[in-house]
């Protein structure tokens, strides 16, 4: 089943809900369809984090109140590491596939 115009499904790893896609296009499909100047929901920051495994560790021992505040707030978490999905998979809240915020900013570049 293909999630192009769909809402974007979530999965909650390590207190933070991951954006769980088949791809960086349908994220990229889904962000492109919102009206100009509206963003997923409108508590989230407009924000899009791409959280590694050193990511995950560092914001374990402690980030700055102001950025735990934007990574827990943003809009738009994508799983940029393997080892998250695999993780995802032995928690049993499996993620389809790996997000590299790299792919994402290859598919919205021409078309912002």
């Amino acid at each position: 089943m293909t999630e192009r115009g769909a809402a974007l499904q979530r999965q909650e790893l390590f207190g933070l809900s991951f954006v769980d896609a088949e791809s960086p296009l349908a994220v990229a499909d889904v962000l492109l369809r919102r009206p100009r100047g509206e963003f997923l929901d409108a508590a989230a920051l407009p924000v899009i984090i791409t959280p590694n495994v050193d990511i995950l560790v560092k914001r374990d021992r402690g980030l700055h109140p102001d950025a735990e505040a934007v990574v827990r707030g943003a809009g738009v978490v994508l799983p940029d590491g393997q080892p998250i999905v695999w993780a995802g998979r032995w928690l049993r809240r499996p993620l389809r596939a790996r997000l590299p915020g790299s792919e994402l900013v290859r598919e919205l570049w021409p078309k912002i």
